[in-house]
């Protein structure tokens, strides 16, 4: 006898997380004036200048701000957890990013 096909289908009334898409966002413009700003060092020869410096510590803030953001959107109840992960994931990134220049230069 032929099995019948069983559909299992789960309906939710979840969301997705608005904080998951700022922390994407966040994260993903620190992560672009990370790329630009040790771009924009390298051509320079180092010599980046204050305002560098200052979009640097700017970007390190987003980092922070994103990760404290997806951490907070991956605790809501209503929401699907998969962009606040993502965008946690991203601002770890991005902001061990920027504590890697700080540190090396604080070293060098």
């Amino acid at each position: 006898m032929k099995k019948k096909r069983s559909y299992h289908y789960k309906f939710t009334e979840k969301k997705h997380s608005v904080k998951g898409f700022a922390a994407i966002g966040l994260s993903g413009l620190s992560i672009a004036a990370f790329v630009f700003s040790v771009s924009f060092s390298f051509w320079r020869k180092g010599e980046g200048g204050v305002y560098l410096g200052s979009m640097g510590i700017l970007a390190l803030a987003l980092a922070i701000c994103a990760l404290v953001l997806g951490i907070r959107g991956a605790k809501e109840e209503s929401s699907f957890r998969t962009f606040p992960i993502v965008g946690t994931i991203l601002g770890v990134i991005a902001a061990a990013g920027w504590l890697l220049v700080y540190g090396v230069g604080v070293l060098v």
